[in-house]
């Protein structure tokens, strides 16, 4: 697995690229179509990682699939990937440039998760709460998980926000635990 500071580095190095082409949000709609082809044919990857390949034929192969379907500047990372055995990483750097496009664009991820579903009430008042707070556009992914036993637990970005019941009952535990009895 890669470093995530290293994805995050290859993709800072591209989306500064994409800004001074000023092609940021055509590089991401690449993005999200190698994406989802990745998803449903592996053949174009499977192909660009195998090592019987010669590197030359994978070069070939990527700008008679690629040219003029995609940013140049797509292709050329694509190859740069593949000159430098990385691009067995490319999916992790594809999200971590989506990551640093939709913050640059103001979209903030967060995700709520809950003992019980969430309803469609509590969601708006939750995303406009949020929004709010971050002066972002707010994408929310929403999980259930019984074993907070009540409350919320929000990701916001790096911060974690727990006002699950379970968090406050281990808060209590370790109080009690540290308290003085005479």
């Amino acid at each position: 697995m890669i470093h995530r500071g290293l994805a995050r580095r290859y993709a800072q190095a591209l989306f500064q690229a994409a800004l001074n082409q000023d092609i940021a949000g055509q590089l991401q709609e690449d993005i999200n179509s190698y994406l989802e082809l990745d998803r449903k044919d592996s053949s174009l990857a499977d192909f660009l990682l195998s090592p019987q390949m010669l590197t030359s034929d994978k070069i070939a192969l990527a700008h008679k699939a690629l040219d003029g379907r995609v940013q140049n500047l797509f292709i050329d990372l694509l190859l740069l990937l593949v000159d430098k055995k990385r691009f067995d990483h490319v999916i992790e750097i594809f999200e971590a440039y989506t990551a640093i496009h939709e913050e640059h664009c103001g979209i903030l991820n967060a995700k709520v998760v809950s003992a019980i579903p969430v309803n469609d009430n509590q969601e708006a008042a939750l995303r406009t709460m949020l929004e709010r707070e971050t002066n972002k556009e707010i994408r929310l992914t929403k999980v259930v998980d019984p074993n907070i036993i009540g409350g919320l637990v929000v990701y916001l970005g790096d911060k974690v926000i727990d006002g699950s019941v379970k968090y406050q009952l281990e808060s209590y535990r370790k109080t009690l635990r540290q308290a003085k009895v005479y």
